[in-house]
């Protein structure tokens, strides 16, 4: 099995070491697409902040798109796992979210350790309930011996 290459823009020093070391002590990298959902009913202006999406411990995940649906509209906010907030304030989700059809990609792609999380600050903003799924696309990389 050939290793794969890890691309290492936008890690941090720390974070390119791990990939680095697992690598030289023999464990083959293996990438695989992954989706995690993200799924809230909010009532009529509700807001929702200090929401989270958690990964896996069992790899890295590399977050390439957002997509999802909504039975209504809402703003939203995402925060980086290095803490800082992608937008400067909560964005309508119809210019922050795409479809399944045409997903959002990001670019540069957000690289999350395992056992992370992406913060979410959420509000509806159509006076009644509103179901809402968020899909955050991308690949998960996991170190095999």
């Amino acid at each position: 099995m050939s290793r794969l290459a890890i691309p290492t823009f936008g890690l941090g020093d720390a974070d390119a070491e791990v990939l680095a070391a697992e690598q030289a002590a023999g464990q083959e990298l293996h990438t695989e697409p992954a989706s995690y959902a993200y799924q809230v009913t909010l009532t009529a202006d509700q807001d929702l902040p200090d929401q989270s999406q958690l990964f896996d411990g069992d790899s890295w995940f590399y977050w390439t798109e957002i997509y999802g649906s909504a039975t209504s509209t809402y703003t939203i906010q995402f925060r980086l796992p290095s803490g800082r907030w992608m937008s400067s304030a909560k964005i309508n989700n119809a210019n922050q979210v795409g479809t399944a059809q045409f997903p959002v990609f990001l670019d540069p792609l957000v690289k999350v350790r395992p056992n992370g999380r992406i913060g979410i600050n959420i509000k509806d903003t159509s006076s009644a309930e509103n179901t809402v799924e968020l899909i955050f696309g991308g690949h998960k990389i996991f170190a095999q011996q």
